[in-house]
Parts: structure tokens; C-alpha cells; sequence
């Protein structure tokens, strides 16, 4: 397959298509999440998310990828793409939200045809365009996502497919995204 910017030549893409590459990356993630001790992934980036010939779109490149939490001091190897790794990657520190800055970086590259670092950075955090995702939920997502501090990006992949699905005015959402959502954002 190729990777996920083959579609920058493309007009916008639809919103349909958009989700489906948020969706293919978070769904592995949660599952490699949910292992004991969790994976993390650490070099999520667009040419580590490819499309398949039906598609679908799938994470690849596991080189780089760190088993749970390591102390500080214990060394490690140092893995991050600009633009793409969050901040505290560049401190040596990784967790979960660590592949979810990434997910949402890879999406702003997608959506944008530019490459995160030459997004504005003067509020201390990616400055999205208002008008650059092509649904709510997705811009909320790759917002979200984007959020410097990790404790302000979603608590898991599956909080953070949640977002894709919560609607803005009120309207209908399942109970089980309900939940995520909520315990995605901190609600009290």
C-alpha cells in the first residue's frame, strides 16, 4: 500500500475518507493500549500510516516501539519524527497520549497537505485552522489530540474514536461512547 499522503494531491478529502484514516490507526492502538504492559508505538507519523488497496488504513513500522513505562535514568532509545512526536518524547518520556499527539499530527498533515511544524506554535500548542477539519468531530479529534499537555489529550484510543463521534449540539450519541467521551475530557 502507499502511505497516507497519496491523497495530498487530491481535492479536500471527504469526510467519510478522513475518518476512515483516523480510524484504522486508533483501532490498533487501542488494542496495543490495552496489552500488559501497554505498547506504544512512538513514531506515528504519515508514512508509518498506509492505505491498503481496499482502503483501509493500517499502522506499520514497529521498530520503535517501547514496552510500558521505563524510570527515569534507565536509558532508552530515543525515537521521534518532528513535527509529529509530542513534546515530552523529546524528554524521554512516552506514554499512551504519546501516540495519540501523533495520531492527531498525522491527521492535521492529511487534512492540510503540510507538515505539523509549519502550523503557528505562539499559544505553546498547534494552532488548528477553524476551518481546515471537514466535520466537528474531527477537528475536535485532531484539537484534542494536538493538546500540548498529556493530560489533556484523551485517555485512551477508544476515548479518542469517541470524540470522532460525539455530536456538538446535543443531539443522539450511544451510552458506551457517552462514557468514553466523558472519561475522555475528565468529566468530573
Amino acid at each position: 500500500g502507499e502511505d497516507v499522503l497519496r491523497f495530498e494531491d487530491d481535492a479536500l478529502l471527504s469526510a467519510p475518507a478522513v475518518e476512515q484514516i483516523a480510524r484504522g490507526p486508533l483501532a490498533v492502538l487501542d488494542y496495543l493500549h490495552g496489552q500488559s504492559p501497554p505498547v506504544v508505538h512512538r513514531d506515528i507519523k504519515p508514512s508509518n500510516v498506509i492505505v491498503r488497496g481496499d482502503g483501509s488504513p493500517a499502522l506499520v513500522d514497529f521498530g520503535g516501539v517501547c514496552f510500558g513505562w521505563r524510570e527515569v535514568g534507565e536509558g532508552s532509545t530515543f525515537i521521534a519524527t518532528h513535527g509529529y512526536s509530542p513534546p515530552e518524547q523529546y524528554m524521554g518520556q512516552v506514554s499512551t497520549r504519546s501516540d495519540l499527539y501523533a495520531v492527531g499530527a498525522t491527521l492535521l498533515h492529511v487534512l492540510s497537505g503540510r507538515r505539523p511544524s509549519s502550523f503557528s506554535f505562539e499559544t505553546g500548542r498547534i494552532e488548528v485552522p477553524e476551518a481546515l477539519a471537514p466535520t466537528p468531530g474531527i477537528r475536535r479529534l485532531v484539537t484534542t489530540c494536538l493538546s500540548t499537555a498529556p493530560q489533556d489529550r484523551p485517555s485512551s484510543a477508544a476515548a479518542a474514536l469517541a470524540l470522532l463521534d460525539a455530536p456538538l449540539d446535543g443531539g443522539e450519541m450511544s451510552t458506551a461512547s457517552q462514557l468514553l467521551l466523558t472519561e475522555s475530557l475528565g468529566d468530573p
